[in-house]
């Protein structure tokens, strides 16, 4: 189930499914499978799921591993060769069930593509005040990060700060989600994601964003507590964030 195993029920609809693991159930066929991941996602369904992590202090930031969204697209890519190669005979398209998951090989590490910088406000949720991308070969935060060093400003004293790294599922159909680095439109619906959620929360250490004309997509925020918000506009619900400890 997807997006992130939660959700709430609808009655009538089913429920959410996550592409690869539909596969490994026999649920659809390989070509099937490969067709979707190569497909553009159709505007009508597009939508993106965050998972946001717990949150590491600021000053740990430069022991955040380098996170090259490339390098977790060509991970996506060496595990589904591997799949093809121990869950399909030769010729075959669709999976035996007696095959299923149990014959597939352990799936690479999640990529985490998006990141925020938050700021605590006492009882109240975090303040958001950059939104990033991890896309760089080397650690993101291992010379320094600008809205870091702006954190140094004494307005921000006493209050903790937070780097909060974001699992990003998109959804591409009714009821199928997939995670963003298996699929061939990943890197340009990366950007698009950034620059929605830019605009939308007006972070203070970003430069303003103009409206992007294909904004429209929607986007969940999905909190530790395995809560789902649906943010119609992509207004940031209070609860998509936990308030951070003083």
């Amino acid at each position: 189930m997807s997006p992130f195993g939660a959700g709430p029920a609808v009655p009538g609809r089913k429920p959410p499914s996550e592409l690869i693991a539909t596969f490994l159930a026999a649920g659809l066929s390989w070509s099937e499978l490969q067709r979707r991941l190569d497909a553009e996602p159709d505007p009508a369904w597009l939508q993106f799921a965050l998972r946001i992590g717990a949150g590491i202090p600021v000053h740990h930031s430069p022991e955040i591993p380098s996170q090259s969204f490339s390098a977790s697209v060509e991970a996506a890519r060496a595990y589904l060769a591997r799949v093809r190669t121990a869950c399909l005979r030769p010729g075959e398209d669709w999976l035996s069930r007696r095959d299923g998951a149990a014959q597939a090989p352990a799936r690479p590490p999640v990529s985490q593509p998006i990141y925020f910088i938050a700021v605590g406000a006492g009882a109240r949720p975090a303040n958001i005040v950059y939104v990033g991308q991890t896309s760089s070969t080397t650690g993101r935060f291992d010379n320094g990060h600008v809205a870091a060093t702006r954190l140094n400003d004494p307005s921000y004293d006493g209050r903790p700060k937070r780097v909060h790294m974001c699992e990003v599922q998109v959804r591409i159909d009714e009821d199928t989600w997939v995670n963003i680095e298996f699929l061939r439109a990943g890197k340009a619906l990366l950007t698009q994601l950034e620059a929605q959620l830019i605009l939308q929360l007006d972070p203070v250490f970003n430069a303003p964003r103009t409206k992007d004309p294909r904004a429209g997509a929607f986007v969940v925020l999905h909190d530790n507590a395995q809560r789902l918000h649906p943010l119609d506009g992509m207004y940031l619900d209070p609860a998509g964030l936990q308030p951070l400890a003083t």
